[in-house]
């Protein structure tokens, strides 16, 4: 699955946890505070207690070099050393999910 966006102007990626519910799957927001002009997000993974679970949905909102990442997976009822990757432009991101939870 990829995922293509445009956007404003931006530099490197700084992406960060900001968010997680269990509503209607596992459903993980992040952020990017200074997101590239353009994103190509593949190969989004969640990786929770040693198991990968593939992304069901990515979405993506850019604007004024801000984007937010938003991830369904499948639903998860137990947390346990979590982290997101996947490629942004081409460019392996882990974001470690354990600290906002």
């Amino acid at each position: 699955m990829a995922l293509l966006c445009a956007g404003a102007l931006g530099a490197r990626a700084e992406i960060r946890f900001q968010s997680l519910d269990n509503m209607d799957g596992t459903n993980i927001v992040l952020v990017d505070d200074n997101a590239p002009k353009s994103l190509k997000v593949t190969e989004v993974v969640l990786l929770n207690d040693g198991k990968k679970y593939p992304a069901l949905g990515v979405r993506c909102n850019l604007g004024d070099s801000i984007a937010a990442y938003e991830l369904n997976f499948e639903r998860l009822t137990y947390f346990k050393d979590s982290k997101v990757a996947m490629k942004v432009n081409g460019h392996k991101v882990t974001v470690d999910i354990r600290k906002g939870l």
